[in-house]
């Protein structure tokens, strides 16, 4: 009877293991450049995020598993490690497709402000795919900031803490600053 509770452990610890982390992994690549101009954008941050679920949920919570991130390059290039990393907790999975968030101070992000004949899954594919090109819209006027002062106006859970996004953090905290808000980056 033990070898089987360590059997069903096994495979528990598995189906919370990505497929990137089993295969050896692989890189999110890409690069961000301005909308209007095509010039890379240096010192963005792109963030991913992994949530995981009760392994029996349904529809039920997420919770946050991992968080990664990367500043881009003055040719506007960024790499991240793709992997979710291992869920030793055999009660719950890492989701398969993690939040990925593209920031820069004055510019509209991605995903919420990128307009693209692709669709987000298609460039979630091409990161993978050895790189796609990211073209942030400069924001217009304060009313426009205003829309990307939180990491929740960028689709980022409250879940995640502050300080496993400090690069996102600060780059907030300067577009904040312009606004005459508040920093933020206080424990969740």
């Amino acid at each position: 009877m033990g070898w089987l509770r360590f059997v069903i452990f096994v495979v528990f610890v598995l189906a919370g293991c990505s497929p990137a982390l089993i295969s050896g992994g692989s890189d999110y690549r890409g690069q961000v450049v301005d909308a209007d101009t095509n010039e890379p954008i240096e010192g963005a941050v792109v963030v991913i995020v992994w949530y995981k679920k009760p392994a029996v949920s349904m529809n039920g919570p997420q919770y946050f598993h991992r968080a990664e991130e990367a500043l881009t390059d003055s040719e506007g290039r960024f790499t991240l490690n793709a992997s979710s990393g291992i869920d030793v907790n055999p009660f719950t999975y890492v989701l398969r497709d993690p939040r990925i968030v593209i920031f820069k101070p004055g510019y509209g992000p991605f995903p919420r402000a990128h307009v693209s004949s692709k669709s987000i899954e298609e460039i979630k594919r091409a990161f993978l795919q050895g790189g796609a090109v990211i073209r942030l819209p400069k924001l217009k006027n304060k009313e426009d900031l205003r829309k990307y002062s939180d990491p929740g106006d960028l689709m980022i859970s409250s879940l995640v803490p502050y300080d496993k996004i400090p690069e996102l953090t600060r780059l907030i905290n300067r577009q904040r600053a312009v606004l005459g808000f508040p920093p933020i980056g206080g424990n969740r």
